[in-house]
């Protein structure tokens, strides 16, 4: 099947960011998954990608490594939760001859477990706020606003 819209294209963006746009794909099976790594960073989304995919505090130098990976569903299973069970055996299809089964253990967190949580949604929300701050300051020098 062909996707319309891999071939990356890099376009730099204000401040220190750049971008990658899936201009077409061949070959891809349906329901793929496009893991693209720059540097440390990790973004992944379904295939046909129609948005540029954004990687903020990296620029082209610091991009190296860049790894493109594409991942195709081997199989899948639907699984529905009961509270009165902690662990699951899903069957998710047939790998060559043989099923192919994942056993997991579905849970909710304690409180305690929710609260180090926290520290992490938080964090994120900071280097969140600290990228748009970085990319309008670099707004404002590049467009000389004062």
């Amino acid at each position: 099947k062909r996707f319309v819209s891999a071939s990356a294209r890099l376009a730099p963006l204000a401040g220190v960011a750049m971008e990658v746009s899936v201009l077409s794909a061949e070959g891809i099976p349906s329901g793929s998954i496009l893991s693209i790594r720059a540097g440390n960073l990790r973004r992944q989304g379904a295939l046909p990608a129609e948005k540029p995919i954004r990687f903020a505090g990296t620029n082209l130098i610091d991009a190296s490594p860049f790894k493109v990976d594409i991942f195709s569903p081997m199989g899948g299973a639907r699984v529905v939760l009961k509270p009165t069970s902690e662990t699951y055996t899903v069957d998710v299809g047939k790998g060559g001859d043989a099923p192919m089964k994942l056993n997991i253990k579905v849970r909710e967190l304690s409180s305690d477990e929710k609260d180090g949580l926290a520290p992490q949604v938080s964090e994120a929300k900071q280097q969140k706020k600290e990228q748009v701050m970085n990319e309008t300051h670099a707004y404002i020098e590049e467009h000389k606003i004062t």
